[in-house]
């Protein structure tokens, strides 16, 4: 999606000159001649970068600056006279990325545009990855519990329902915890369990046909930082028996080694499924599920938490808002409806509901978008205004189609095993679509 930027200069000449530079250059622009009009614009458009002069009529280019780094973490460049300087400095105290004096060159100034473009997307990126979107009271106490024991050597333990957030809270405790080495998930029903102990162990060198070369593994990659173990409870007895040692003893030894090697790892798992319950039926060992029970946080499902549902729909609908370049805002019924639903698929479900209801939506999401019923159906069997019936599924497929590749990382066979198709089918429908 195309940078979004905002030049704020009272000189209608020099402005329109600006914008059409810039419009050239692949960026969508906005313009003001006032800072009152351009703090409105910045939230309404979810602008990227802004050029503001120092001078201008009512509040000037340093309050807007000031008003605006506030409320919102958007680069700003400014523009200055060279006779200026001192504001210059003020601007650069109070948050701007950079500024550039008049007359200027036109290409240092698109490169400044284009760094502060690449800052904003990471910047997004990250908070997209690891913001914790929430407004309950059990929420805020179940991160002031995983920030504590983010600090403990050992294992965290989180249950919870699908589509809870698990990973999230796993990714947060990796953070807190200060380990300066990677956070590796491991899903343990997306790894066949023939190469499950390769994988999460490493090999040698000639250990079976095809180890052409020694490989480490997914324990040894998280050394120095945390190893994430997804869906634990589906792990057969053996792999247990095999992860139960690691755990006991800290060390690893590849498929077809000899020697073994000490690593520092924080393990946090994670499971929707009653372990209690499979330890009584001896489908869980017991000693495995008191190593890992140690420290356990237990995520309550979306329904029990309503207050975050609102946070939570604010904070998808203007992720996928940028990403497909709408304005879109929530319609009163919507909310409503949004906040009697229970979500059987929590988090996740909301998430598919509000993806699909930006895509679909013109302006203003309303019940109808959302395709939620009192059956609890994700799709509403009521055709939205407008809409051809085969245009609808394609919307409705297409925007499965992305949230299961982006749940995947884009790993095509991963994807594919979360929609229940086989690769070949997948590629076919991402060629279709164009993702």
């Amino acid at each position: 999606m195309a940078c979004k930027i905002l030049v704020i200069e009272d000189d209608k000449i020099q402005r329109e000159l600006l914008v059409d530079i810039l419009v050239e250059n692949g960026f969508i622009v906005f313009s003001s001649h006032s800072a009152e009009k351009g703090e409105k614009l910045v939230g309404q458009e979810n602008i990227d970068v802004v050029i503001t002069d120092v001078r201008l009529p009512g509040k000037s280019g340093i309050e807007f600056l000031k008003s605006v780094k506030r409320v919102r973490d958007v680069e700003v460049i400014v523009v200055t006279a060279f006779s200026n300087i001192d504001d210059a400095v003020k601007a650069i105290k109070l948050g701007a990325f950079h500024y550039i004096t008049k007359p200027y060159d036109v290409d240092v100034l698109i490169n400044l545009v284009k760094k502060c473009c690449e800052l904003s997307r990471l910047r997004r990126a990250l908070l997209d990855k690891d913001k914790i979107i929430f407004a309950s009271p059990v929420m805020e106490r179940i991160l002031s519990m995983a920030s504590l024991f983010a600090k403990a050597d050992a294992p965290v333990l989180i249950t919870g329902e699908s589509g809870t957030g698990k990973e999230v809270i796993a990714r947060y405790i990796h953070k807190e915890s200060g380990r300066k080495g990677k956070f590796v998930p491991v899903n343990c029903t997306s790894i066949p369990e023939n190469l499950f102990e390769s994988e999460l162990f490493g090999y040698e060198k000639g250990a079976f046909s095809g180890a052409v070369k020694s490989k480490p593994g997914l324990i040894e990659e998280a050394d120095g930082g945390t190893l994430f173990l997804d869906e634990i409870g589906d792990l057969s007895l053996s792999l247990q028996a095999k992860l139960l040692r690691f755990l006991q003893e800290k060390e690893v030894r590849r498929v077809g080694g000899l020697e073994t090697k000490k690593v520092d790892v924080k393990v946090v798992a994670a499971t929707n499924r009653n372990l209690e319950d499979l330890v009584k039926e001896g489908k869980f060992r017991e000693d495995l599920f008191y190593r890992l029970n140690v420290l356990r946080v237990k995520i309550p499902p979306l329904k029990q938490r309503k207050e975050d549902i609102l946070e939570l729909s604010g904070y998808f609908i203007n992720r996928f808002s940028r990403k497909y370049g709408k304005q879109i805002a929530l319609s009163s019924e919507a909310i409503d409806l949004l906040l009697s639903y229970d979500f059987p698929g929590n988090v996740r479900e909301l998430e598919n509901i509000l993806h699909r209801a930006v895509l679909v939506a013109d302006g203003e999401i309303k019940p109808e978008h959302l395709g939620i019923n009192k059956k609890e159906s994700v799709f509403s069997c009521v055709l939205p205004p407008g809409k051809r019936l085969p245009d609808y599924i394609d919307e409705i497929e297409k925007a499965i189609l992305l949230n299961a590749l982006e749940e995947a990382n884009f790993v095509q066979t991963r994807a594919a095993k979360l929609l229940g198709i086989d690769e070949k089918s997948l590629r076919y429908k991402r060629k279709k679509y164009g993702i």
